[in-house]
């Protein structure tokens, strides 16, 4: 016998919750949020190490879909409705310094 899917159902399949679907699909709901890029110039190359723990003190933060480290930059993909750009400003900043790095430009490019 078939099972007459409810509309949540329809609106959220299961998949939607998958953990191989970003936390911020999880957050909304699967709702297409507005999502930003913010690029943050680094004064020197980081090393495997250092760019593997800035993308778990960044990347485990609720509202950050993504963290890339390559070539003295680091690009972060996040929800602004969840992760306020200021808080991401100080949070990337305060992460860079732990790992005893220094910020060139915070505001090298917004996108959306």
């Amino acid at each position: 016998m078939l099972h007459a899917q409810t509309e949540e159902e329809v609106l959220y399949p299961a998949a939607i919750f998958d953990w191989r679907v970003s936390k911020t699909e999880n957050v909304m709901k699967g709702r297409q949020a507005d999502m930003k890029k913010r690029l943050f110039k680094v004064e020197d190359q980081f090393c495997d190490e250092c760019a593997l723990a800035l993308r778990r003190f960044i990347g485990h933060e609720e509202g950050i879909e993504s963290v890339v480290v390559e070539n003295r930059m680091i690009a972060v993909v996040f929800n602004p409705l969840i992760m306020p750009e200021e808080r991401l400003d100080k949070l990337t900043k305060d992460s860079i310094e732990k790992l005893g790095h220094t910020l060139i430009n915070a505001n090298q490019k917004r996108e959306k």
